[in-house]
């Protein structure tokens, strides 16, 4: 008798910005720069835990 293994594949990417953690926050939560990274969308929140996210 034999036994069938199954293989299972993961596909990993890295990104690396050259940025502060900060610099990165604000640009995921800060309006003035979302229209440039979000094709143009303002997202407006507090980005406290909850809080809605406005497009």
């Amino acid at each position: 008798m034999t036994s069938a293994t199954t293989a299972t594949t993961t596909q990993v990417y890295h990104v690396f910005i050259r940025a502060t953690a900060q610099q990165i926050w604000d640009a995921i939560t800060k309006p003035e720069f979302t229209s440039q990274y979000f094709h143009g969308s303002r997202v407006e929140t507090t980005a406290l835990a909850g809080s809605p996210i406005k497009y």
